[in-house]
Formats: C-alpha cells, sequence, structure tokens
C-alpha cells in the first residue's frame, strides 16, 4: 500500500495483484488493478496502522461481498493464495451460514443507515480468537467497499471492545456465538470482569456508574446461564476474549465463595439504553 495525499482526503493506492474477473475497472499492466481508497473521517489511528504497516492481514471487498484486495501477509497467514479470492464472493468462499452473515454486515457498514464507526467483528475460528476491523472507504470509481483489518490470535485480544468507538459485532455462526446475543457494553463488561476488574474500576472505564455495572453483571448472568462473577470470567476466557496470562485473579474463587450475581437491581438511569441484542442480524 502507497499513501498519497490530495486537496480533501488521504488517499491510499491499493495494488491489487489479481484482475477483478468480469468488472470494467481498468486493468493495469501484469493484471494489477489500480484502487484508490479515501479514507472517511472519524477511524482515527486505525488507518494510520493499515496505511504504515505491510505486515497487517488486510482484505477488501465491495458492497455485493466481491473481494477486490487480499494483503500478502494475509495470503501467509491463510496459507492460500489472493488469486483463490479476488473476483469472488465471500459468500462462494465461506460456509454457506457464516458468508450470509458476513456479507449481510458488509452491507450494513456500507448502507446509508450506517453511524460512521467503524465495525469491529469479534469471533473465534477453530479455538483462535479473531478480530476484524471493517473500515467503510471508497474506491476509485466513488464506489463503497469495505476494507477489513484482520487480527488474529494475541493480537486480537489486544483489541479494545470499545463500543464507543466501534460498532461491536459477535456473529452468530462464530464459535463465540452464545455471546451473539450480547449486547456491545455487555461484551465490554464481560471482558473487563475477565479481566479482574473491580466493579468500581468498571464503572469508570465505561463512564458509567456502579449501579449500571451492577444492572450488566445481572443480564450477563441471565443470558450467560452463569451464577457468579467467576463463571462470567471463565466463559469470557474460554470464548477468547481476553488472554488467559492476565485473568488470574479473575478466575479464582474470592474468599467465602464464589460472588453471586444479584437480578435484584433495577435498569440503569444514566442514560444507557439496553435493546435486547444490538447484535442481532435482522
Amino acid at each position: 500500500m502507497q499513501q498519497c495525499n490530495d486537496s480533501n482526503a488521504a488517499v491510499v493506492k491499493v495494488d491489487v495483484d489479481v484482475a477483478l474477473g468480469g468488472g470494467s475497472a481498468p486493468v493495469c499492466a501484469g493484471g494489477a488493478t489500480p484502487c484508490r481508497l479515501r479514507l472517511g473521517p472519524g477511524i482515527d489511528g486505525v488507518v494510520d496502522a493499515l496505511v504504515t504497516s505491510g505486515r497487517l492481514c488486510v482484505t477488501a471487498v465491495n458492497a455485493d461481498g466481491i473481494y477486490l484486495y487480499m494483503s500478502p501477509a494475509m495470503e501467509a497467514h491463510i496459507r492460500r493464495p489472493a488469486g483463490e479470492f479476488i473476483g469472488r464472493s465471500m459468500v462462494d468462499t465461506m460456509t454457506p451460514p457464516a458468508g450470509t452473515e458476513r456479507l449481510t454486515l458488509v452491507q450494513r457498514a456500507l448502507g446509508d443507515a450506517a453511524d460512521g464507526r467503524p465495525t469491529l467483528i469479534v469471533e473465534s475460528i477453530a479455538g483462535v480468537p479473531l478480530r476484524t476491523i471493517l473500515l467503510k472507504m471508497t474506491d476509485h470509481q466513488g464506489q463503497p467497499i469495505a476494507v477489513c483489518v484482520h487480527h488474529f490470535g494475541a493480537a486480537a485480544v489486544e483489541v479494545e471492545l470499545d463500543p464507543v468507538r466501534y460498532n461491536l459485532v459477535t456473529p452468530s455462526t462464530s464459535e463465540l456465538s452464545p455471546l451473539s446475543r450480547l449486547t456491545s457494553r455487555e461484551l465490554e463488561v464481560l471482558r473487563l470482569i475477565a479481566m479482574g476488574d473491580s466493579q468500581a474500576e468498571i464503572a469508570r472505564k465505561i463512564h458509567r456508574t456502579v449501579k449500571t455495572v451492577e444492572w450488566h453483571r445481572a443480564s450477563l448472568g441471565k443470558k450467560l446461564g452463569a451464577t457468579s462473577r467467576v463463571e462470567l470470567a471463565r466463559m469470557a476466557i474460554h470464548f477468547g476474549l481476553v488472554r488467559t496470562d492476565a485473568t488470574e485473579d479473575a478466575t479464582e474463587e474470592p474468599a467465602g465463595g464464589a460472588e453471586p450475581l444479584t437480578d435484584e437491581c433495577a435498569e440503569p438511569t444514566d442514560g444507557v439504553s439496553l435493546p435486547s441484542s444490538q447484535t442481532e442480524l435482522k
């Protein structure tokens, strides 16, 4: 990737290694298709990392889910050449439920109803945590495309689950499917519980009251069938939300037994509105 600048916005030029099949995009010598990506506002440091690092696992798809680009790092990680994907649909390269669901996520992120935040897809594949940051951009013809930055394993759990910065999604077709019923805020609270943070620390980090944190914990217990904070922490670890080497305190039984989750607290009144599921696909 090569970063350029013009009078309106930063521009990233992606040299696609394989020409688009059946497309009308201009093809350069050697079969490479130039794809200029105009960066939207509010993407912060994610784009900086995208355009300055050659080691990131990156793919780009259009609104129809057709692969336009795959970085060499992504090829190396999945051990398959980009030529097997470029010009093909996500639906055709994944199992039908997973491909269809991810195409829906791409179309939502690129649609007129998108709120401008990048989408963060939180999932696990074959026991390996995967976080995909989906950025809305446009190609050289002004058409919307999704540039996807993929983080695997230990790098994945370092990605902050920030529901303010990202639109958090847990696909129902992922191994994280039991967590797909959680709201983005609940997902963040679950991660902090697994990190061993106290209720006061969680409240400070999510900028809410302790009472709100109590309500979130009660909701997590009901949705996940957990009866204690320790059970919630172990569930978060099992599904790869956090590194196991950073969660020893959270998974130890406190003196006097596991701390129970209460369901007697009222719905929070400090401006938090929680639908039944922000991540449910409709």
